[in-house]
């Protein structure tokens, strides 16, 4: 008979606590490893930090690297900085020398694309030299994301290795790094951890659920004091990004060549011509979705031209979600900014658990570590403004046991969905696909917070397997695919076919097209 050959398969449910199953199947080995991550989880203020772009780990970090040596070199009358890895493979395009020789005047810069230092592919080294040219002081720095410095060792520079030999649960999972403040230049294992008794999500639920709070009320109750001061500057930032944003029409200004165009200002032109006539049911959704985009790109926009200050939200790559999702509410739903700032905080905290026990690196995990941790603390930070709006609608809240649930299941679903994605940036420039990437994911985050909300879910997965699972696929991703420039979307592009730039289509006369 057909198909006799073909052995009967039947997996065996294992029951564990909770309720919860997994499948038990004999065909399938056990080589799942669960290393844990040694890792420490910040204050949310490393997590949101205001600046430049286009990326936070090739271009604000490595300003912070360069912020910190100039302090420590004031006799210093030459610079030398060698980039290895992803930092050398794309920091042209992400104009790392730029803003390196922006602090350390005069540097001269070497590129190694083709050697990692051993704990990440965002390797540098900073030397400082007397008029003599005299060492005075050398060291290495990895930036690993989100602004985020971590000193290195002059040993690493012992162990340089090929490209992609660099193990990523080694350089993440393993590492016992830590974190520098940028601003005060002090590692963060010199501070005492806000969160040291929380290192997975499952802790945090297990003492709101214990306590009856929220996940924001767990922030305040255990960040820094001034938290809330900070969020309401990042919030601030990112308001100002927008505003910006969607008023310009003109190419994105460090697009170079691909004289990428600016679609946020036509997005909202195509909303308000919505909102000035009768409006269907299909109109009203349109009008949100254009809306939504014109935020999001606005900000992204504005990164991907590194014209001004931006918040990383985790990353300067997918700094537009977070920012566009909120402005959203902030405009049409007159969300107060309090009922933001809290918002806020359940994403940051979804995102900081991302940071320490995943990665919010491109370089190190794919576009998913960014995009799509962005995603989830977008979705997050939404269940919390949609069950407000309820309240003011008249409707009974939450409970808060509920709520922090609905928030979990939406990261969750808004990450799981973002698996596997990508980091193949056209010309090593955060521009295509980067920022209309940031717009199709805003709108998946809607959606997420909006099945979350809707007690149809299913909350099978929990935030720290989904984290698991982002980093271990992305130590599964070819170097080439994680923000090296040399595979994708980045290898398969061909300029000679766009001779004169981007165009789009006009909002004011259908069928124009409007050259940018």
């Amino acid at each position: 008979m057909p198909g006799e050959d073909i052995e009967d398969f039947k997996a065996t449910p294992l029951k564990l606590k909770e309720g919860r199953s997994i499948i038990n199947d004999p065909n399938i080995p056990s080589n799942h490893k669960y290393p844990k991550s040694d890792k420490r989880m910040d204050t949310l203020r490393m997590m949101y930090k205001v600046g430049f772009g286009p990326s936070s780990s090739h271009t604000m970090g490595p300003r912070f690297a360069a912020e910190r040596f100039f302090n420590e070199t004031p006799g210093a009358s030459s610079y030398v900085c060698t980039l290895y890895g992803s930092l050398a493979q794309t920091g042209r395009g992400h104009l790392t020398d730029s803003a390196i020789a922006d602090v350390l005047k005069g540097c001269t810069f070497n590129w190694m694309p083709t050697k990692e230092l051993p704990r990440h592919t965002n390797g540098m080294v900073l030397e400082a030299y007397d008029a003599e040219k005299n060492l005075i002081l050398k060291r290495v720095y990895y930036s690993v994301g989100g602004g985020a410095l971590q000193d290195g060792d002059l040993k690493d520079l012992d162990r340089i290795k090929c490209v992609g030999a660099v193990s990523i649960e080694t350089a993440i999972i393993t590492s016992h790094m830590t974190d520098t403040d940028e601003k005060s230049g002090i590692p963060t294992a010199e501070k005492s951890s806000p969160y040291q008794n929380f290192p997975h999500f499952s802790d945090i639920k297990k003492w709101c659920f214990a306590n009856d709070k929220t996940l924001y009320e767990f922030v305040y109750q255990f960040d820094e004091p001034t938290i809330k001061d900070h969020l309401a500057y990042c919030w601030n930032a990112m308001k100002e990004a927008v505003e910006r944003g969607v008023k310009k029409s003109h190419p994105v200004e460090a697009s170079g060549h691909l004289k990428y165009p600016r679609k946020a200002f036509a997005y909202l032109a195509k909303a308000e011509q919505i909102g000035r006539s009768p409006t269907q049911d299909r109109q009203i959704v349109l009008r949100k979705k254009f809306l939504n985009l014109a935020y999001t790109l606005a900000v992204s926009e504005e990164n991907g031209s590194a014209s001004g200050n931006v918040v990383t939200a985790p990353t300067c790559g997918a700094c537009g979600i977070v920012p566009g999702c909120m402005y959203y509410f902030y405009s049409e739903y007159k969300v107060p900014d309090n009922v933001i700032l809290d918002a806020l905080a359940v994403g940051g905290i979804i995102g900081n658990i991302a940071k320490c026990n995943g990665s919010i690196s491109g370089a190190e995990a794919g576009c998913q570590a960014e995009v799509g941790v962005a995603t989830a603390m977008a979705a997050a930070a939404i269940c919390h403004i949609l069950d407000y709006i309820d309240v003011r609608n008249g409707k009974d809240p939450m409970s808060k046991k509920d709520i922090v649930l609905c928030e979990e299941v939406a990261a969750v679903g808004a990450l799981q969905h973002a698996l596997g994605l990508t980091c193949d940036p056209v010309l090593g420039l955060v521009v295509e696909p980067c920022i209309e990437r940031n717009g199709a994911y805003a709108l998946r985050a809607h959606y997420a917070a909006t099945m979350s909300m809707s007690n149809a879910h299913d909350e099978l997965l929990s935030w720290d397997e989904i984290v698991h699972t982002m980093v271990v696929t992305g130590h599964d991703l070819p170097f080439e695919l994680r923000e090296s420039a040399q595979g994708g979307l980045a290898h398969f592009y061909c300029l000679d076919d766009v001779t004169d730039g981007a165009t789009i289509r006009s909002t004011s006369t259908p069928g124009e097209l409007l050259t940018m």
